[in-house]
């Protein structure tokens, strides 16, 4: 049915939303950049102003890219791990 599907796609839209709020955390930790720092809190203040379930076009897109934004911040999350390793 139309609305099943709606309620997973409204939870599968949530759950990446949380992911990438924890992802920007932890890089937040990591990240001793005042400049960046502030920039990290008005993504998250943009990305928990993101409605769920209000699914449109314009919505999808905005998914997708947080979704891209999610694999770029483990991948710097990755690398400074290396760094770390490398360094202690």
């Amino acid at each position: 049915s139309s609305t099943g599907n709606d309620s997973k796609l409204e939870k599968f839209l949530e759950s990446k939303k949380n992911t990438i709020l924890k992802s920007l955390d932890s890089f937040n930790i990591s990240n001793d950049n005042e400049y960046i720092g502030s920039k990290i809190k008005n993504v998250k203040c943009k990305i928990n102003e993101l409605n769920t379930k209000d699914v449109n076009d314009a919505s999808i897109v905005k998914f997708l890219t947080i979704t891209n934004l999610l694999k770029e911040i483990k991948a710097l999350l990755k690398l400074i791990k290396m760094l770390l390793h490398l360094i202690i």
